[in-house]
């Protein structure tokens, strides 16, 4: 039987045994799907925390996943990685079923949740170590790997560093770069963005971007913020109260009748903490977020 390590202070899921996934001499084939999710539901007591998704994310996507908290997203993302059973239905992930095959899904996907989860009293290069010969990764092919990471993450020239003096935003970029040292085919990014500055936000950006560009890794991604998708993801996945309403390009989701798209310019003096709270408070606000100083942009799930 493969144990599964986990580590509250570490934030990380991770199996020793890798399995690759990959097509050709060892007899796998590719599946047709990176996701694939059939009437998944989970509840917590009385709670539907989610219901009834039912959807494809073909191979080669990259997805973004929107919505408030309490929508369901980190439900969904923990249903995937099969550290939560479904109440119902089922998740396929590169054709492996979470639940009953948890060490195939672990060894093909790499996580960087919300909390970074790093050793701060480890550099950063030992940080990236560790992890690769956690996945049983020789010490000289680990050290190769974290090599690139590194240098591709903008990391390089503070490797010797301890982490406990990185900025968030480095902290961050440590941790994706982390999730890519297994060689993951999928790649499940929990708010990669969130809080962090103007400058860092943009270094992350430009990070997944060169990632999933080089890296040959599909990348589901959430967040609470539709502009970054919109300019990460090729594909966008809402859900709201629990329920996927919206799965589109962008482009066609502002067209849908499903999804309807409003921007409200603040009065002077008006709060963002204050409309932040207005809007997660409003039945079928699906996600909103801030393109401007003074506007926020709303997405108005139909039927919700």
């Amino acid at each position: 039987m493969t144990r599964c390590l986990y580590s509250k202070h570490m934030g990380e899921w991770s199996w020793p045994e890798r399995l690759p996934f990959r097509g050709g001499g060892d007899g796998r084939t590719m599946a047709e799907y990176a996701i694939e999710t059939i009437g998944l539901g989970r509840q917590f007591g009385r709670i539907e925390a989610l219901t009834d998704v039912s959807s494809t994310v073909p191979t080669g996507e990259l997805v973004g996943l929107i919505g408030p908290n309490g929508a369901g997203k980190t439900t969904l993302i923990m249903l995937l990685l099969g550290i939560l059973r479904p109440s119902s239905g089922k998740a396929l992930v590169l054709g492996a079923d979470a639940t009953k095959e948890f060490s195939k899904v672990g060894s093909a996907v790499g996580v960087t949740l919300d909390v970074h989860g790093l050793y701060e009293g480890l550099t950063g290069l030992q940080n990236l170590l560790f992890f690769g010969e956690l996945f049983g990764s020789l010490r000289e092919v680990a050290s190769q790997r974290a090599s690139e990471l590194l240098r591709t993450a903008g990391l390089w020239n503070r490797r010797h560093d301890r982490v406990a003096a990185y900025s968030k935003g480095m902290k961050q970029r440590l941790a994706i770069a982390r999730s890519l040292m297994h060689h993951p085919r999928l790649l499940i990014m929990d708010e990669p963005i969130s809080g962090l500055d103007p400058v860092s936000r943009r270094a992350t950006k430009d990070l997944i971007k060169h990632l999933t560009q080089n890296q040959s890794a599909m990348v589901l991604l959430s967040s609470h913020s539709l502009a970054d998708v919109e300019e990460l993801c090729s594909k966008v996945a809402i859900l709201s109260k629990g329920r996927l309403v919206a799965y589109d390009t962008v482009s066609s989701l502002r067209q849908s009748r499903d999804v309807t798209f409003i921007r409200i310019t603040l009065a002077r003096g008006q709060g963002r903490a204050s409309v932040d709270r207005v809007l997660a408070s409003i039945k079928g606000v699906a996600e909103h977020s801030w393109v401007a100083e003074d506007t926020v942009q709303v997405a108005m799930a139909q039927g919700v």
